[in-house]
C-alpha cells in the first residue's frame, strides 16, 4: 500500500483554497514567447556581463507570417518599456541652486569677451 502525503501552506488569511475546484488552475491559452521573456528580465536586471540568448527560429517562416508579426510586436513592446539609461557619475554633481545663482557682472564680460574672441573667426 502507498501512502501520498503532500503539505500545502495555506492561504494568509486563514480561508479555504478553491483553486482547481472553484477556480480553472490551467495555462492561459496566450502564453510568452521564452524568448521575450528572457529578454524581459535580461532589461530589468542590473549584471553587466549576461550570457548571450538562444533566440528560436520559425520553422516555415513563410507561411508562418502571424508568428514573425507577433515577435516584432513583442520586441517593439520591449524596447518601449525599457527604462532611460542611468548614469553613475564618479563624484557629487552641484546642486542645481547653486549653478542657477546669478554671477557677478565682472565675470559675465569676462566670460562674453572670451567667447566672442574664440569664435570671432567664425
Amino acid at each position: 500500500m502507498f501512502w501520498r502525503v503532500s503539505w500545502q501552506v495555506g492561504r494568509p488569511d486563514g480561508k479555504d483554497e478553491e483553486l482547481g475546484l472553484k477556480v480553472l488552475d490551467e495555462p492561459g491559452p496566450h502564453q510568452s514567447d521564452p524568448t521575450v521573456l528572457n529578454l524581459q528580465l535580461r532589461s530589468e536586471s542590473k549584471e553587466a556581463n549576461l550570457q548571450p540568448v538562444a533566440v528560436t527560429s520559425v520553422d516555415q517562416a513563410d507561411s508562418n507570417p502571424r508568428k514573425i508579426s507577433n515577435w516584432i510586436m513583442s520586441i517593439n513592446d520591449l524596447h518601449k518599456n525599457e527604462p532611460p539609461p542611468s548614469v553613475t557619475y564618479s563624484k557629487q554633481m552641484p546642486e542645481i541652486e547653486n549653478l542657477m545663482q546669478v554671477r557677478d557682472v565682472i565675470s559675465c564680460l569676462l566670460l562674453r569677451n572670451w567667447i566672442l574672441r574664440q569664435y570671432k573667426h567664425i
